[in-house]
């Protein structure tokens, strides 16, 4: 068996990936930022090796390419802001430099499927092939596999389609839904990355085309889906809707917000099917996006891992701390007659569809506010309430960063802001069958209108805060022993 290094490990595919070459037998280095974000996964297979480390800064490869068979690229920059194409193709060039001058055989790397004699392409796209590129150039032996559209349980284009047709029994729809596209099942993906991976025949660069056995356009995929759920949904096309109009009505009614978006429409304006077979072919063939589409909806898929919307790479990069910040706090606690565990149930079903325990419009409505300024919105999920809540887990526009079982929870922001906001809370036994949980929210901010924005708010938050620890008693008075359970993340 084969040692592989895989980046971007704890994304929707990389995660995925990982699993499966571990469960293969393959020893799997997951070269991550931030190791908790992949426990959850890695538990499971000893053969998962935890490698730290940032592509951006390709000297943290060093220690972990010493008898590498070959090794796999998953990083993008979907969510980044800024010239994220000349980032990537840093990145690229950077990775690629090492695995030659380790002697690295091999690397596999997914791309876009596009081809630029179809107009011009969007920057996504364009930067998916300029990796491509970069990737070849640096090292000799890059197998790129360009792939259209992935249909799974929480890939992002199969989330946009479950929520537009869920919601939405009509449909305002702009031109690029019918541009023909050739979607792959996540199951059939996995499988081809694994059999690229373990392949000894192909002795040089090579560009894999890859796709289901037939094109459909987007507009084709929500009607399949919509009567497979047994739904009535009209559409009517409006051709004047542009990418960040779109963008922002995506971002009002799935959980896909603004930035993400508009590239993904701006992707779609081109075609995106296959033209040249490739040179490997499927061990067996790629279902059709029917058959794929009833699996996902029988919860019939083999593989397994995150959702889009874990992975950081889905909001870009956050703010570096400030230097010699201004450092705001505000504090508010509570007694409750219930144990702590009782109470850290309730916490952990704040956001999402259940909301913030008290006044929630104005969560929503700040929610709003963050998606017309391009940040990540109020729509997004952690998806699971049966579960302890895990480092790298997303609330809304929350990100899990510390979690300490029935003792503490701490959450940072990833919405647009002149400085980095945090809410802690933090649950101790008071007394016999009570608790004090106590709520501090947290801003650092080197900024003046930083400085403004924490002050013009703090009667609000002084309200909020207060009001949410009172949602927090009434829930777990009058329904913490009943909470309802979900078995895998839900669609919002």
């Amino acid at each position: 068996m084969s040692t592989i290094l895989v980046t971007g490990a704890t994304g929707y595919i990389g995660s995925r990936l990982t699993l499966f070459l571990a469960s293969q037998g393959h020893t799997v280095r997951a070269f991550v930022r931030n190791p908790d974000w992949i426990r959850r996964y890695s538990s499971r297979f000893p053969s998962i090796q935890i490698c730290v480390g940032d592509v951006s800064k390709p000297e943290t490869l060093e220690p972990y390419l010493d008898g590498i068979d070959c090794a796999v690229y998953l990083v993008h920059s979907i969510g980044a802001t800024g010239d994220f194409m000349a980032e990537e193709h840093r990145c690229a060039v950077g990775f690629a430099s090492q695995m030659n001058q380790a002697k690295v055989p091999k690397i596999v790397y997914l791309g876009g499927l596009a081809n630029e004699d179809d107009g011009k392409l969007s920057d996504h796209l364009q930067s998916r092939l300029n990796v491509g590129y970069a990737l070849r150039k640096y090292h000799p032996m890059v197998m790129e596999i360009r792939a259209s559209i992935i249909l799974g349980s929480g890939s992002i284009s199969f989330e946009l389609i479950r929520s537009l047709v869920d919601r939405l029994p009509v449909m305002l729809v702009p031109k690029w839904v019918t541009q023909p596209t050739q979607p792959l099942f996540i199951d059939d993906l996995i499988h081809y990355l694994a059999l690229v991976i373990e392949n000894q025949t192909l002795r040089a660069s090579s560009i894999l085309e890859v796709g289901g056995p037939e094109p459909v356009t987007y507009m084709g995929l929500m009607l399949e889906y919509a009567k497979q759920k047994g739904l009535r949904r009209w559409m009517l096309p409006v051709p004047l809707l542009t990418p960040w109009l779109s963008s922002l009505w995506l971002g009002l009614v799935t959980p896909i917000f603004a930035r993400i978006g508009r590239k993904l429409i701006e992707g779609l304006r081109n075609p995106s099917v296959v033209r040249t077979r490739p040179q490997l072919a499927f061990e067996s063939p790629p279902i059709s996006y029917q058959d794929a589409i009833r699996r996902i909806l029988q919860g019939a898929e083999s593989t397994s891992g995150a959702w889009w919307y874990q992975a950081r790479s889905s909001v870009g990069e956050l703010p570096p701390p400030p230097t010699r910040p201004r450092v705001f706090q505000m504090g508010a606690s509570r007694q409750i007659s219930a144990s702590p565990d009782q109470i850290m149930a309730v916490l952990r079903q704040m956001g999402g569809r259940r909301g913030y325990f008290f006044a929630n419009w104005i969560w929503v409505l700040r929610g709003w506010m963050d998606l017309l300024m391009g940040g990540v919105g109020h729509t997004r999920t952690k998806g699971r309430d049966d579960a302890p809540v895990l480092i790298g887990d997303v609330i809304d526009w929350w990100r899990v960063v510390q979690m300490i079982p029935d003792q503490r929870l701490t959450l940072q922001a990833e919405m647009k802001l002149s400085g980095i906001a945090t809410l802690d809370f933090e649950v101790h036994p008071s007394s016999q069958n009570r608790s004090t949980v106590t709520l501090t929210a947290g801003y650092a901010t080197a900024r003046f209108w930083g400085s403004v924005y924490w002050i013009i708010l703090f009667p609000v938050h002084y309200i909020l805060f207060r009001g949410f620890l009172r949602g927090v008693e009434r829930r777990v008075i009058y329904d913490g022993n009943d909470i309802p359970r979900e078995s895998s993340p839900p669609s919002v």
